[in-house]
């Protein structure tokens, strides 16, 4: 995971990858809390890895039920 951060004209840039979603909030949370900005703009993308992306057995079992 990886966050970058750049600030311009008072607006704080979060750009980079993460794997959850509440890494992606946290980060935005961390920002707005360490300066006096007029707006974070969170642009932090949330990856999930290929094998954590896949169904579980149950989704596939709930998924057959309903066709």
């Amino acid at each position: 995971d990886e966050v970058r951060v750049r600030e311009e004209a008072g607006v704080l840039h979060l750009e980079g990858q993460v794997t959850a979603p509440r890494e992606r909030e946290a980060a935005e949370t961390i920002a707005r809390s360490a300066g006096d900005w007029l707006f974070v703009a969170n642009d932090v993308e949330v990856r999930v890895a290929e094998d954590e992306a896949a169904p579980s057995d149950p989704d596939r079992a709930l998924e057959g039920q309903l066709r």
